[in-house]
């Protein structure tokens, strides 16, 4: 495990790459494509949003027995495929960042019980498939990975930088999340963890051999 920093830069050359290279023949898009489609886990579809530009399902993560509400995992899956990270999103998606946190805590609350303010909503980068899709766990529910610094990023403030990047005059040509650095850990069996390390040494010129 390292910590990585992307650049801007960092991330056309590495991870866009990478990103635009994954086949759809893997098993996580066929099965993700497949939910989004209705073609199986229908039965567990907790509430769906099919608005234009602003749709999302949310379904229980796998992780989740379904029967704790004291470790409920569920996720906000967005529709469209353009959006694959949270370097993808852009003041442009305000209004479905905003639907997944509002109506999508109305819909767990609804379904579970469990109120907005024991929520957390959160989005990864680098997340584990790259469908955008938004956590929504527990606020009791520490024992899982990606909480580490860096990796975790809560929806309230993504859904802040944005709004006040609408306030900036002018208008920034590219988005706040595609021209900030982001600095995260990564484990070694990564497999973009080799580039993106030599990347990182490169960025802080770390001799090799302290490496």
């Amino acid at each position: 495990m390292k910590m990585i920093k992307e650049t801007p830069n960092v991330y056309e050359k590495v991870v866009k790459t990478y990103i635009d290279q994954i086949p759809h023949s893997r098993l996580t898009w066929f099965v993700l494509r497949n939910i989004l489609s209705h073609v199986t886990e229908t039965e567990k579809i907790i509430y769906e949003d099919l608005s234009p530009n602003k749709a999302f399902m949310i379904i229980p993560d796998l992780k989740w027995d379904q029967q704790s509400l004291s470790s409920l995992y569920v996720l906000a899956i967005v529709q469209d495929p353009s959006i694959r990270s949270l370097r993808d999103i852009t003041p442009i998606h305000l209004s479905l960042l905003k639907a997944i946190a509002i109506d999508g805590t109305r819909a767990v609350q609804a379904r579970y019980g469990v109120p907005k303010e024991e929520l957390r909503l959160f989005v990864h980068y680098q997340p584990s498939y790259y469908q955008f899709h938004v956590h929504i766990v527990h606020i009791e529910h520490t024992g899982f990975p990606g909480v580490a610094t860096g990796q975790a990023h809560l929806l309230d403030d993504i859904i802040e930088n944005l709004e006040q990047e609408i306030l900036q005059k002018p208008i920034p040509e590219k988005s706040f999340y595609a021209r900030r650095t982001f600095t995260y850990a990564l484990g070694e069996n990564h497999e973009m963890f080799e580039k993106l390390w030599e990347a990182t040494k490169a960025c802080h010129s770390i001799p090799s051999d302290l490496s």
